[in-house]
């Protein structure tokens, strides 16, 4: 069952949206859970209202008004495929990670780093965001420390690489 969130100002709307794809079968949130196939974020890039994209995607996917069906094949479409995010959960609210319902403690800076990787879904994260937002701009060799920190407790747990490194492009999380 894919999750699908649903990030919208217009609260009854958003309300009927995650009624009808509710009753389609779909798990759905009117906020970010952090654990979403899919997410729905009611207007583009530019701030025009009245559109649907998909998540890191530019440019509208569809327009409202539209038909719940257009909507319907438009998530069916996006191959999304199993994922070991689908067994990761980072929590939001504690320092903790949970990966095939082993818990790990993480410091609350480890937890803000891995939370950031997390939602960007297989995306890089350039050490000089993480620098920017986390640690006031101070030098990357920072990041590469709480990097390794997190290596450390992820790999050593639960037996996999998480962390994925590519030079001038950063850190994402992966499966390996």
């Amino acid at each position: 069952m894919k999750q699908i969130d649903i990030i919208c100002n217009d609260k009854i709307y958003t309300e009927l949206l995650c009624l009808e794809l509710s009753d389609r079968g779909y798990k759905t949130s009117d906020k970010n859970s952090g654990r979403a196939d899919v997410i729905l974020i009611e207007a583009d890039y530019h701030g025009n209202e009245n559109t649907v994209t998909f998540s890191k995607k530019e440019g509208a996917d569809l327009v409202r008004p539209f038909d719940i069906e257009e909507l319907v094949s438009l998530i069916e479409s996006k191959n999304i495929k199993e994922s070991f995010f689908d067994e990761l959960y980072v929590s939001q609210s504690g320092c903790y990670a949970v990966y095939k319902e082993n818990e790990i403690s993480l410091t609350e800076l480890e937890h803000k780093i891995l939370c950031c990787l997390y939602e960007a879904k297989g995306e890089y994260v350039t050490a000089e965001e993480l620098a920017a937002r986390f640690f006031d701009g101070e030098d990357k060799n920072t990041v590469r420390v709480y990097i390794s920190y997190l290596r450390n407790k992820l790999d050593e747990s639960f037996g996999i690489k998480f962390i994925y490194t590519a030079r001038g492009k950063g850190y994402k999380l992966v499966r390996s």
